[in-house]
C-alpha cells in the first residue's frame, strides 16, 4: 500500500521483529499448577503475516523441525522468559497438547521463537520486537498488540486497534461488514481511488485480500506509486 522505497524503509529501519498480536481472548491459556499463586501461561496467537529479523527467521528455522517433530499432533516449544537464558536448550522445551486448529500460522512463529509465556508480570519484557513488551492483564490485553504491517480485517469488533478504524472507512468496498461470521476476512468487492487513498495514508504497508482486477493499473499508479498522494478523491 506504500511505494517500494517507503515499504524498504520501513522495514529496514529497525533490527527488530514485527508480529501482530491478537486479543488475548484468542491465546491459548494454561494454568502452571506448580507455581504458588496458579500461575497462567499462554501461548500467543497472532496474524499470519509477519516480518522477521535476520536473527529471528535463522532462529525460526533452527528450532522449527524440533517444535513439530512430535509424531505431527504434540509442539515441543521454549517457555518464556526462561528460554531467554544462555544455557536453555531444546531440552527444556515443553510440550504442548493437540488441538491448536489447522492455521498454524497464526501460532508457530511466537510459539517457536518464544515460546509460552508463563510470567506474573503485567507486562512481560519481549526483546526483539519492535514493540518491546507484551501485556498479560486480560484487561488490558483485549486489544490487539504488537506492530501489524498487513492490513485485514473481520469486522467492527474485531482486530487490532489500528485495523478498526480504517475499516470503519472501507466498509462499504468490503465484502462483510461489520460482523464476518467466516475463517477468512473480508474481501474488497469493489475499490475506489478514495478507498486505495485510505490505505495508502494508513499505517500498514500490505493489504488483503483483494481479487483479480479489483483495482485497476491506472488507480494503483495514481495513488499507491504516487511521491504525494493526492487528497482530493471524493467519497
Amino acid at each position: 500500500m506504500k511505494p517500494f522505497v517507503e515499504v524498504y524503509s520501513s522495514l529496514t529501519s529497525t533490527p527488530n521483529s514485527d508480529i501482530c498480536i491478537s486479543p488475548s481472548e484468542e491465546w491459548l491459556w494454561f494454568e502452571n499448577r506448580h507455581a504458588p499463586t496458579g500461575q497462567p501461561a499462554a501461548l500467543v496467537k497472532h496474524d499470519q503475516w509477519v516480518v522477521l529479523s535476520k536473527a529471528h527467521a535463522e532462529l525460526m528455522v533452527q528450532r522449527w523441525p524440533h517444535v513439530r517433530d512430535q509424531n505431527g499432533g504434540s509442539w515441543n516449544v521454549p517457555v518464556w522468559p526462561n528460554a531467554q537464558h544462555q544455557d536453555y536448550s531444546v531440552n527444556d522445551f515443553g510440550q504442548l497438547p493437540r488441538g491448536l486448529g489447522q492455521c498454524t500460522d497464526e501460532w508457530a512463529i511466537f510459539g517457536t521463537l518464544y515460546g509460552i509465556v508463563m510470567s506474573s508480570q503485567a507486562q512481560e519484557p519481549i526483546p526483539g520486537l519492535n514493540a518491546q513488551a507484551l501485556s498479560l492483564e486480560q484487561d488490558q490485553a483485549k486489544e490487539g498488540q504488537g506492530v501489524c504491517r498487513t492490513f485485514a480485517t473481520w469486522g467492527k469488533t474485531a482486530g487490532n486497534y489500528d485495523t478498526r478504524p480504517v475499516a470503519q472507512k472501507l466498509k462499504h468496498l468490503l465484502s462483510c461488514y461489520p460482523h464476518c461470521l467466516d475463517s477468512h476476512p473480508a474481501e474488497f468487492k469493489t475499490m475506489t481511488s478514495h478507498g486505495l487513498l485510505v490505505l495508502r495514508n494508513s499505517p500498514f504497508l500490505f493489504a488483503r485480500k483483494f481479487p483479480a482486477d479489483v483495482v485497476s493499473h491506472d488507480q494503483f499508479v495514481q495513488v499507491i506509486l504516487a511521491k504525494v498522494p493526492s487528497t482530493l478523491f471524493g467519497e
